[in-house]
C-alpha cells in the first residue's frame, strides 16, 4: 500500500542536513526539461536519484510469467512439481534462481535502475557536471513482497550488468543505497524493529565515493535518532541471518503459482 505522504517529505530534510541540494530548486519546475534526478551533493560531486518500491510484486503478471517458467523447468527436468505449488525462490537450483532473477528483476531493472540511469545522465548535462558520480537511493515504501535481502541481491546483481562490449549497462550509476524509511524491518531471533541502511558501489576502487557512502550512513542514523528522540542501537548485518530479516508485522510471502502446460513452447515475455 502506498503511504499518503510523499517519501520526499522524509528524505529531503535528511539530504539537506547532509549538505545536499534539491535539483528542483536549482533548475525550477520547467515542463520542457527532461526528467532529472532529485539531489545534488555538490561538494562530493554526486548526483542522486530517489526511487521507492511501492507496489507488491507477486501479482497476476508475475504469477503468469513464473508459471510459464516453471513449465519449462519441468520440461528440462530441472524441477518436479504438481498443481499450484508455493515456490520459495531461495530453494530453487542455481540455474533456476538465475532465470527467475530475470523475471523478478525486470521491474527493478526498468523502473529503478534504467530510469535512474537516464535521469542522472540528463542531470549531469543540465548542471554541466559531466564527471559527477551517480547514486541511486532505493527505499522499500509499501512493497511487502520483496524482502530486504531480495532487494539488495537483485540490485547489486543488476548493477554489474554489462553491454556486449564490456561497458557497464548503467554507466551513470556508481553506487546504490537501500533503506526502509517508514517500513520497519524485524530482526530474526530478537524480533526487534529496525531501520536498515545498506550501501555499496559498483567498483570498490573509489575511496572518496566509499567515504561519502559511509558519511551518508552515519548521517541517516543521526537523522532517525533526532526524529525519534531516542538513541539507536547499531547492529552489523554481518552478525545476522540477513535473508531472515522481514518487515515488521509481515510474514514472508511465498507466491503460489499455477503451472502452465509444459508442452507450450511460447517464449516467456
Amino acid at each position: 500500500m502506498k503511504p499518503s505522504q510523499p517519501l520526499q517529505s522524509i528524505v529531503d530534510p535528511f539530504v539537506i542536513g547532509c549538505g545536499g541540494e534539491l535539483v528542483e530548486g536549482l533548475l525550477g519546475k520547467n515542463p520542457d526539461l527532461p526528467r532529472n534526478a532529485d539531489y545534488l551533493f555538490r561538494e562530493r560531486h554526486v548526483i542522486a536519484e530517489l526511487k521507492a518500491l511501492e507496489n507488491d510484486s507477486f501479482g497476476e503478471p508475475f504469477q503468469r510469467k513464473m508459471g510459464d517458467l516453471l513449465a519449462r523447468w519441468m520440461a528440462r527436468g530441472l524441477l518436479v512439481v504438481y498443481g499450484t505449488p508455493r515456490i520459495d525462490l531461495r530453494q530453487l537450483p542455481p540455474v533456476c534462481q538465475e532465470e527467475a532473477l530475470r523475471v523478478i528483476g525486470k521491474p527493478l531493472q526498468d523502473s529503478v535502475l534504467g530510469r535512474a540511469n537516464g535521469q542522472i545522465r540528463e542531470t549531469k548535462k543540465l548542471l554541466n557536471m559531466p564527471g559527477a558520480k551517480g547514486l541511486v537511493m532505493v527505499a522499500s515504501d509499501g512493497n511487502q513482497d520483496l524482502l530486504p535481502s531480495d532487494v539488495w541481491f537483485y540490485l547489486t546483481r543488476l548493477l554489474q550488468k554489462k553491454h556486449e562490449d564490456g561497458r557497464p549497462q548503467y554507466s551513470h550509476i556508481h553506487a546504490i543505497v537501500y533503506f526502509n524509511p517508514r517500513m520497519l524491518a524485524q530482526l530474526p531471533r530478537s524480533g526487534q524493529a529496525a531501520h536498515l541502511w545498506m550501501s555499496g558501489s559498483r567498483n570498490n576502487d573509489d575511496p572518496e565515493l566509499l567515504d561519502f557512502l559511509k558519511e551518508l550512513s552515519e548521517g541517516w542514523a543521526r537523522y532517525i535518532e533526532k526524529e525519534a528522540g531516542l538513541p539507536l542501537k547499531r547492529v552489523a548485518l554481518e552478525s545476522l541471518q540477513f535473508e531472515d530479516v522481514t518487515f515488521a508485522g509481515v510474514s514472508r510471502r511465498v507466491p503460489r503459482i499455477q503451472i502452465s502446460d509444459p508442452t507450450d513452447d511460447r517464449e516467456t515475455k
